[in-house]
């Protein structure tokens, strides 16, 4: 149990100047049943709110939409329509409205007066695309360059035969062409779907198979920590192993000073030809020979936006289908208001394109906001790259990756004090649990202004929040403020009762918008349901997976990690998150994983395994130092019964560790899609380990004659011999990982 909120001092605190400025003050003020108050001061307030938001989900829903004026025609009411089982509720079923659309309307959307031209060209003119890479300097389009591209791209994908449902698949870096990309096909009505180019062959096969794409764009290579990878070899494979395909487009990267050429042509089986073309010239050509607008189909709320993919450490990826209005509307509100994203802000969040957040970033430009891309690794330039970028684009918004921020503390550059940050207002931090060190350090660190510190935590199989921050409330260490507008979020026991100040399930109670249509060929919706329903399906809840406590005193929540990989010692469960804030806050460790064990005679142990900072050995002092810690600030059960110390620690594409794979792993499972990891070698090598340590322990055990239980075994956490050199810390750490 974590310390109550109550004896705290939080870490941020907004003022009347700043509450006042919200978009969530607006809305509140003006769009809902709290006129006076506007936004909310208190904890108290807040929970009222997110009662009507969730009593009366039609009206909260429909008054978002009338807020932001969004591009579309409502319907008819009723605006939520609940269906037997949660899954079955339909939002806005008589709604028709294009994605694209809204994203690309700019402050058009604000009611000017049709003769003012002057507002007109100035919403033409303003620059909503910034796109960077670790050298050289950014490329910056207008709204008005942005349509003229998306209306191209349009053109090019219907002339490729492109109709509304196909499939339009990218493997491209986070820059302009995956922007364009993805607007064109959303605007004619396609579906959407996209990998990083760091992915190999089969793992794009392993998706893209699935969603059967009828057009793919794709990238020659990329730059990562200052070194040029080509994958020219990747992208034919996956060329050559997509029967769907009818046309192909290719960036060349020649930004990245590496104008790598591909084959005019690709020859397939039986001689056929799939021509290749470069996407950048042909919209330049097409937008010659056409100048007209972009023409944009009204389509059902419910038509599928985009397919994203679970991580597929343990199977083939799903293929989750979101859809546009759901999509939509959840990110309008989580960007304005929750977020505090404001016209003409510049927003940046460090993504890739397989990650959900690329998807999460590229809707803020919903909010006349510019939204400013980064290729490259988060750390070049010992970590300066991204901070040059914040300050010359005078960034508001700053996101990335918990593990990212973890690495930028250890790295000693404080951006506040090196760079001009004055400008940022809001400080963005997801992926994995935020320690409550992380807080102060997005908070202090990062900019003079006192940015809002917010953390937010949610999931692809959503794409969106569960819970985030709230701009008009006090931020304390370790929690995330609020359940988001809208979701009906909870921590529950194993009985699915709702409980307070104790670690649970977390899982919503109520449809909300952005629940996905379901999985790509799941026809029945079994497995749909056996996924997020069946685990609480007495009280037909959602269930996200993850391990969380909610805080009586504040409402707040604090996230523990996936709940698939808590570790279950004596009949306790622990959540990983309590052992990493302890481990990597000790100056010798960059980071670590800690998974169960089963032993022989049923018995479990924690394993724990970790990476050093460069000079640092595992010595026995450093192993005394960690159980002390361990034992002092969390609890005995905490503590693992062996310590490793190791080069690499495997984790996802999308940067994320993973947890469920080692354990699968060393407990001598099949893990399929190998492939699906960035680094595969590092579980080879996390796994020859404990063979290694295992091993000594029998020869050591039949030498003494000693006759030890599995328990008995796990016992000595420091008679260990495994001896670890010193590590080297790579450049290309932690957020994503590339190369």
């Amino acid at each position: 149990m974590t310390q109550p909120s109550q004896v705290r001092k939080p870490v941020w605190h907004p003022s009347e100047e700043r509450i006042a400025g919200t978009p969530l003050h607006d809305f509140c003020k003006n769009h809902t049943p709290f006129h006076a108050r506007g936004a909310p001061r208190q904890k108290t307030d807040y929970e009222a709110l997110l009662r009507w938001s969730l009593a009366d989900g039609g009206d909260f829903w429909h008054a978002l939409w009338r807020f932001a004026n969004v591009a579309g025609e409502t319907g008819t009411p009723p605006f939520v329509e609940a269906g037997e089982r949660m899954a079955a509720t339909r939002f806005f079923p008589r709604a028709r409205l294009n994605y694209a659309e809204n994203l690309l309307r700019g402050d058009d959307k604000q009611n000017h007066e049709e003769n003012d031209k002057q507002n007109d060209e100035e919403n033409d003119e303003q620059i909503v695309l910034s796109s960077w890479l670790e050298q050289g300097e950014p490329i910056q389009w207008s709204r008005k360059t942005l349509r003229a591209k998306v209306a191209a791209c349009a053109r090019l994908l219907r002339k490729a035969g492109v109709q509304p449902g196909d499939r339009v698949a990218a493997v491209l870096p986070n820059g302009i062409e995956a922007v364009v990309g993805m607007l064109g096909a959303t605007a004619l009505g396609a579906v959407w779907t996209s990998a990083s180019p760091d992915f190999g062959a089969v793992g794009i096969l392993d998706r893209f198979l699935q969603t059967r794409p009828k057009v793919l764009l794709l990238a020659c290579g990329y730059v990562y920590g200052g070194k040029f990878f080509d994958r020219r070899k990747e992208m034919e494979r996956v060329i050559r192993g997509l029967p769907s395909l009818q046309q192909v487009f290719v960036a060349t990267n020649a930004r990245c000073g590496n104008d790598v050429a591909f084959a005019a042509d690709i020859v397939l089986a039986q001689g056929k030809r799939l021509p290749i073309h470069p996407f950048i010239e042909s919209l330049d050509a097409e937008q010659a020979r056409d100048a007209s607008p972009p023409r944009y189909h009204p389509l059902p709320f419910d038509h599928p936006l985009c397919i994203l993919y679970s991580s597929g450490t343990t199977g083939a990826p799903k293929c989750i289908v979101h859809r546009a209005g759901g999509v939509l509307l959840k990110h309008i509100s989580e960007h304005r208001l929750h977020a505090d994203i404001r016209a003409c802000d510049r927003v940046f969040f460090f993504t890739t394109c397989g990650w959900m957040m690329w998807n999460w970033l590229a809707s803020a430009l919903f909010c006349s906001a510019r939204v400013v891309l980064y290729d490259g690794s988060p750390l070049f330039d010992e970590g300066r790259r991204l901070w040059q970028m914040a300050e010359e684009e005078e960034l508001t918004h700053f996101g990335a990756s918990a593990k990212y921020y973890a690495a930028l503390e250890q790295s000693g550059l404080v951006p506040r004090e090196a760079f001009d940050t004055t400008s940022l207002r809001t400080t963005l931090a997801t992926g994995s649990p935020l320690a409550p060190e992380g807080f102060d350090f997005m908070a202090h660190a990062l900019s003079s202004s006192k940015p809002f510190p917010s953390s937010i935590s949610g999931g692809t199989d959503i794409c969106g929040c569960f819970v985030m921050g709230c701009p008009s409330l006090p931020v304390y260490r370790g929690e995330i403020s609020v359940a988001a507008l809208g979701m009906a979020t909870e921590v529950v026991c194993e009985q699915a009762k709702p409980v307070l100040d104790r670690q649970g399930e977390l899982v919503c109670a109520q449809a909300f918008p952005s629940m996905p249509l379901g999985f790509l060929d799941d026809a029945e919706q079994s497995l749909y349901r056996s996924t997020y329903f069946e685990k609480f399906a007495t009280r037909d809840l959602w269930h996200q997976g993850d391990y969380a406590e909610q805080h009586s005193a504040s409402g707040g929540f604090t996230l523990f990690g996936r709940s698939d990989a808590t570790l279950n010692v004596g009949g306790v469960r622990i959540g990983t998150a309590e052992i990493y804030r302890q481990t990597e806050s000790m100056e010798q460790i960059l980071e670590a994983v800690a998974v169960e064990q089963t032993l022989p005679d049923a018995s479990t142990r924690i394993l724990l395994f970790v990476r050093l900072a460069e000079g640092s050995v595992l010595d026995e002092r450093l192993r005394r130092n960690i159980v002390e810690r361990l034992r002092n600030n969390c609890s005995p059960r905490h503590i693992p019964s062996r310590i490793f110390a190791v080069e690499d620690i495997p984790r996802t594409r999308s940067g994320k560790i993973t947890e469920t794979a080692i354990r699968d792993a060393i407990a001598g499972k099949a893990i399929d899609n190998r492939h699906a990891l960035a680094n595969p070698d590092a579980l080879e090598a996390l796994c020859a380990v404990v063979a290694a340590e295992q091993k000594a322990c029998e020869e050591a055990d039949h030498k003494s004659g000693a006759v030890l239980t599995g328990a008995a075994k796990a016992g000595a956490v420091l008679t260990g011999t495994t001896k670890a050199g010193a590590t080297k810390t790579r450049a290309d750490l932690r957020g994503q990982q590339r190369g």
